[in-house]
């Protein structure tokens, strides 16, 4: 009745995935050290881990060519292999960045082989490790704090992390993580997710965040109301379908128009700014990064200055940074690798669509809403949502056909 030998995985002759697993418990753990003050304490450490790294990214292009040979992969792969680390080589000889191949390899080449769970879970334990040590290292006096007065009086704590926004960025992802393990968020959840987002607020500052984290708590609250769950069951196959392509296409080109009419028409101007003026400087800097540099092909490397930089006394007048998302990638990654990126994206969120995982939907959504003021949602940190939407296909297939042979295990003992 069921064929539990497959066990969430491609029948394959030899099996790479412990060593995928390995190298991104490798991977994520050192990138989420990195992201604390710890180069200033040593930066050699933070080099070091870079060289790691390093290896890390021919270690996994490495297995996927034994695994194209050991296990007859299609022509098909192949041709998908070369076109993308092509693509992947030339945005990074552009613009010095291997982003596309950090945040799109393992969803592309291993996702399938992947169990989703796992993946999950791996990403939800070394987040909130690495948090819980990085906090605590600073509150012991290992790890130095960034802390800076805002413009609205506030002070902003980065509590060892090596910006506010990065701590902030870290509660997000993990609350995001923590809504996708649970299939239903109880009372006490929602309190958690509420101080969650209070933290964030009071301790790094950190405002798009805060609203994300609060906007992922509102979907989970809609997602289990009854009267909403009776709305779409009521609905065919069909209308579902379309309007899940409506929303996951339709999204990304509204937040894109919006955000280029602002910034170059001033369309709004006014009111952004009274909203938030750190949100309108963002486009106004995106503004001047197309007049100044313009939108390249392969990426091009364009030097910034951040916070950082200035407090450490760089000359104001000379701050430069490409924080939103929507003007970072044309401009600094190159049209064509971010066409690919966004290309990827909606196949991604289609499959969530079509497997029903909305809560992941939803989080790829929220995630595209905090790329309008940042940009780490293009880090191996955000890596997740393509990872698991690749992953799920199999999960689900499986956890569909156990279904099924328990229902009709039941139907069998009842005849």
């Amino acid at each position: 009745l069921l064929n539990r030998s497959s066990d969430l995985m491609n029948h394959t002759k030899y099996n790479y995935s412990k060593i995928v697993y390995f190298l991104l418990y490798l991977w994520l753990g050192l990138s989420a050290v990195s992201l604390s003050t710890i180069s200033e304490i040593n930066s050699n450490v933070v080099i070091i881990f870079g060289k790691i790294v390093i290896l890390v990214r021919i270690s996994l292009m490495v297995l996927y060519v034994c695994n194209m040979f050991t296990n007859k992969i299609k022509i098909k792969d192949l041709f998908i292999f070369g076109f993308f680390m092509a693509v992947s080589a030339l945005a990074y000889l552009g613009s010095d960045k291997w982003l596309l191949f950090d945040i799109l390899f393992v969803a592309i080449f291993w996702g399938d082989k992947l169990d989703y769970k796992k993946i999950l879970n791996m990403y939800y334990y070394v987040l909130i490790t690495a948090t819980l040590v990085i906090i605590a290292l600073y509150f012991v006096g290992v790890l130095p704090d960034f802390s800076y007065e805002r413009g609205n009086g506030l002070m902003r704590h980065s509590f060892g992390f090596s910006h506010p926004n990065t701590l902030g960025f870290i509660l997000f992802v993990l609350s995001i993580l923590y809504c996708l393990r649970k299939k239903v968020i109880t009372f006490l959840d929602y309190i958690l997710l509420i101080i969650i987002a209070v933290f964030t607020y009071v301790g790094p500052n950190s405002e798009t965040c805060t609203a994300c984290i609060l906007l992922m708590g509102s979907y989970c609250f809609i997602r289990d109301n009854n009267r909403v769950k009776s709305f779409k069951a009521s609905l065919t196959k069909q209308t579902k379908k379309k309007w899940q392509n409506i929303f996951i296409s339709g999204s990304i080109i509204i937040l894109i128009m919006l955000i280029y009419l602002v910034a170059l028409r001033g369309a709004g101007a006014a009111f952004i700014a009274k909203i938030s003026g750190t949100l309108y400087t963002r486009f106004r800097y995106g503004a001047y990064a197309i007049r100044q540099y313009g939108f390249s092909l392969w990426g091009q490397y364009i030097p910034m200055i951040g916070d950082g930089d200035i407090l450490n006394g760089v000359d104001v007048s000379k701050y430069f940074t490409l924080d939103c998302l929507y003007f970072y990638l044309p401009i600094v990654i190159g049209l064509i690798p971010t066409a690919f990126f966004t290309l990827c994206y909606i196949h991604c969120m289609k499959i969530s669509a079509h497997k029903g995982n909305k809560t992941l939907l939803a989080a790829a959504f929220i995630t595209l809403v905090y790329s309008i003021a940042e940009v780490s949602a293009v880090t191996l940190f955000s890596a997740y949502l393509y990872i698991l939407a690749i992953a799920q296909v199999n999960y689900i297939n499986i956890r569909d056909k156990e279904n099924m042979f328990n229902n009709e295990l039941k139907r069998s003992k009842v005849e």
